[in-house]
């Protein structure tokens, strides 16, 4: 959109933002749907703007995230999305699953010690809302240790690889320190849940999947309903203090991933279809068929 052209012109008016900032946002992919009416668009710009925030702050990928916990779509969401969990040296999230070898299998445990150690020595360097999770989870491991024979980076380390090794289709590795990097007390946690969760089917590449076919609206209203009652579990994931921007952020960055679980729950669990009704799941994620 032309600064100069008559819409622009006319949104700056009714909304008061400049048209040149306007103009900003519909190159970067965060305007709404150019086909909406005058007055639907209206909403979309105002939230922006609130999202935003004064100057000239060019972190897009986050606006267009937060704008989908708030209910409204953009162009940029997808890349915005996939920014956070595409490898872009081979343009997927899928790790080495080569288990044919032993020498392949021995390459898959190397690479999941390696992110294991990274989430240790680079956690600073996670995007903010990440970052506390990863934190909360290394507090958990520390505090669970107490029941296990290992330290908490023992604990913390161990419990990594068996998700790496659960995401890439395999089995919970270390069911006692998984437990504790969870939050749950390891020498009570009944351990024949981790072979329910196995079947669920929650792999790297069933979530990159979700994260590249699921719709932009399903996204935003599955983005919506998390935003919305994220703070019941804040104290779970160690956001009790987050800002905004933050349980925003989380909100989007976890609604693939939520909706990829939709599916396999409701065929699983008779009842649970009702239970995601009762709490105010939207309609039309209820059961979510993803594209295949």
């Amino acid at each position: 959109m032309n600064r100069n052209s008559k819409l622009a012109k006319a949104l700056s008016a009714q909304t008061g933002i400049r048209a040149r900032r306007i103009e900003t946002w519909t190159i970067e992919g965060l305007g709404p749907d150019p086909l909406l009416l005058f007055e639907e668009q209206l909403p979309h710009y105002l939230e922006l703007d609130k999202i935003a925030g004064p100057g000239r702050s060019n972190n897009y990928d986050l606006a267009a995230r937060r704008l989908a916990a708030h209910g409204f779509k953009s162009s940029r969401l997808r890349t915005a999305l996939l920014s956070l969990v595409i490898d872009e040296s081979n343009d997927n999230i899928t790790m080495l699953i080569d288990r044919s070898t032993e020498e392949s299998v021995d390459a898959m445990y190397r690479e999941y010690d390696s992110v294991a150690t990274s989430l240790v020595s680079s956690v600073d360097a996670l995007p903010p809302a990440l970052r506390l999770v990863v934190q909360k989870l290394r507090q958990n491991a520390y505090q669970g240790s107490a029941s296990t024979n290992e330290t908490g980076d023992q604990v913390f380390h161990s419990a990594v690889v068996s998700l790496l090794n659960l995401f890439n289709g395999g089995e919970v590795l270390n069911g006692e320190a998984t437990a504790a990097m969870l939050g749950f007390d390891p020498t009570e946690f009944d351990m024949d849940a981790f072979t329910f969760i196995e079947q669920l089917g929650l792999t790297f590449q069933n979530l990159e999947h979700a994260y590249r076919t699921m719709s932009l609206e399903d996204i935003v209203a599955m983005a919506e309903w998390l935003r919305d009652h994220i703070l019941v579990a804040a104290e779970y994931f160690g956001i009790t203090k987050a800002p905004d921007s933050v349980l925003d952020d989380l909100a989007t960055q976890f609604a693939p991933m939520v909706a990829c679980l939709i599916e396999p729950l409701v065929n699983e669990c008779d009842g649970f279809a009702a239970f995601l009704v009762e709490i105010g799941v939207p309609d039309r994620l209820i059961p979510l068929s993803l594209p295949r």
